[in-house]
């Protein structure tokens, strides 16, 4: 039966996962826990100083590489029936989504398109199923496919009954002759289960406490995953539940999961998330070099030499391809690989690529105020007003009678009224005019060859400044940029914005990160913390 035959029996998974239970209370039941947990959640202090979590959705990210490792094939061209995500900077913040008409009818079409689709390549589809069927007609083998796939897909091990009630799809397999029509359908229908679009977590108790609850063992084990890879727990984590109770046994499972390639992947996207340059708008060719360069850095960086994490705004070398290198006007390279810069005055670190350097691009040029608003805000945390209700930002800054060069023509840092938020980033962006909107190197404006770039800067609280180099040695050496890494990292983490009454939990984790600047131990020790362990209850 060909491809358009099939989709009366697609559309069948439509109606039957509707029918299916949202969620189990007993969901964590049968890990294989030997024992009650023993380390109790703490009742004071900033450990105890964390907020409800609500349930969260998957990301359109989170579910495509979930759906991608599932299943075997890319399924970006499937997900592009969904709406992308709202970024705050992350698209992982649960109080931007919502269920919406839209979100129903794209998972629809996403399930029915995956089922079509395997049902038509047949092979990635045979690969997920783990015994031969004897037929068009195994009731026995539909179900070890559906224990197998459901465990992967959920989360977690089906019980019986959700079992034989997916397992009924195989008649739709016995009907058309094909016993692949019924797997099919039973993907169709398990990816519009609630359970694989949302993290659910129910818990269970903790002794002497009603206000919270104790992650189970599986549900950790998705915490983990989606927290330090970005996609659902593999089979081989899954198998480790049972060890994800205690906080010990957390925290040596979290040193290992960073070993895994999947991490350094995660934490490369958790910073292009962070400081805005996930989407650099520049040529696609030249824009993949630019991320390839950063996320190489961090790699070194954090995981293959394990340097202080503020080293990423001081390292003296780049990993750079032929193309890359002549459009930083670095020596020429036959391959790509690392370079030491030539001078390091001009570049060092991360502030010197041109994935950062490119968020300041504006009006055809660079935007001293866009860049500078983007260094106080991303690095620094520090709030800076949206300008008044009559001033267009889409809009060149009008300029004096004569004005001629742009130092002369950005006059807000010192006009009543704007001086207050301008003063603080215009002089910060001007300290790195002399990257162009594309991150390339320049002595003169490109429209005023007659204007000479000074390249000085100054950064309010912490001083003066020439380039890249020297603001990031600058902001290197400042607390705020290990205590905002902390609280961006933390709502990455719980999914939204730390609540007020979180702040003293999370300038906990500041000050240890303070220490040794180490992210791997910081991820570390966010997992084993109670906010990551425990589920508190809403009053």
């Amino acid at each position: 039966m060909g491809r358009h035959g099939h989709a009366w029996f697609l559309m069948g998974a439509v109606l039957f996962a509707g029918s299916l239970p949202a969620c189990t209370g007993l969901i964590g039941d049968g890990e294989g826990s030997e024992s009650t947990p023993s380390d109790a959640p703490a009742t004071d202090g900033p450990q105890a100083s964390y907020a409800p979590i609500e349930v969260r959705r998957l990301s359109r990210h989170e579910l495509g590489a979930t759906l991608t490792e599932l299943l075997g094939i890319d399924v970006s061209t499937e997900l592009d029936a969904l709406s992308p995500d709202t970024q705050t900077p992350f698209d992982n913040d649960y109080r931007t989504q919502s269920a919406s008409a839209s979100l129903i009818e794209g998972m629809n079409l996403v399930a029915r398109r995956l089922g079509e689709r395997l049902l038509e390549e047949r092979a990635p589809l045979e690969a997920l199923i783990p015994c031969t069927p004897a037929g068009a007609h195994d009731a026995e083998c539909m179900r070890d496919f559906v224990a197998d796939f459901g465990r992967r897909a959920l989360r977690r091990p089906l019980d019986q009954e959700e079992i034989e009630e997916y397992a009924a799809l195989e008649s739709y397999g016995d009907e058309a002759g094909d016993f692949l029509v019924g797997a099919a359908l039973v993907v169709s229908a398990m990816v519009q289960d609630v359970e694989l679009l949302y993290r659910v977590e129910i818990g269970e108790p903790v002794e002497g406490r009603t206000d919270v609850r104790r992650l189970t063992g599986y549900e950790m084990a998705t915490r983990l995953s989606f927290l330090l890879w970005g996609t659902a727990p593999d089979d081989a984590l899954l198998d480790a539940a049972h060890t994800l109770q205690e906080r010990e046994g957390v925290g040596a499972m979290a040193e290992s999961m960073l070993e895994d390639p999947r991490a350094r992947a995660q934490l490369a996207r958790f910073h292009a998330l962070w400081l805005d340059y996930d989407q650099i708008p520049l040529d696609p060719t030249l824009a993949t070099s630019m991320s390839t360069e950063t996320g190489a850095l961090i790699e070194r960086v954090v995981f293959d030499e394990g340097r202080p994490w503020n080293d990423l705004f001081l390292a003296e070398e780049t990993y750079v391809d032929p193309a890359l290198a002549a459009h930083y006007g670095l020596p020429a390279m036959s391959a790509p690989g690392w370079i030491a810069y030539p001078d390091p005055a001009q570049r060092r670190g991360l502030l010197s690529h041109g994935s950062f350097l490119s968020v300041g691009g504006k009006f055809g040029d660079t935007s001293p105020v866009a860049r500078g608003k983007n260094v106080l805000e991303r690095l620094l945390c520090r709030e800076i007003p949206p300008p008044p209700p009559d001033v267009n930002a889409d809009e060149p800054p009008p300029a004096p009678p004569g004005a001629v060069c742009k130092t002369d023509r950005y006059t807000m840092a010192e006009t009543d009224g704007c001086s207050s938020c301008h003063g603080m980033t215009d002089p910060l962006g001007f300290g790195l005019e002399n990257y162009g909107p594309d991150g390339a190197w320049r002595d003169v404006e490109p429209d005023e060859p007659s204007c000479t770039i000074a390249g000085n800067g100054h950064l309010t609280g912490l001083g003066d400044f020439h380039g890249s180099a020297e603001l990031g040695a600058l902001v290197a050496g400042s607390d705020e940029l290990g205590a905002c890494l902390t609280r961006h990292l933390y709502q990455f983490t719980a999914g939204r914005a730390a609540e007020e009454e979180e702040a003293p939990l999370v300038d906990d984790f500041a000050a240890t990160f303070a220490e040794g600047r180490d992210l791997r131990a910081l991820l570390v020790r966010f997992t084993q913390s109670d906010s990551f362990r425990f589920i508190k209850l809403a009053p």
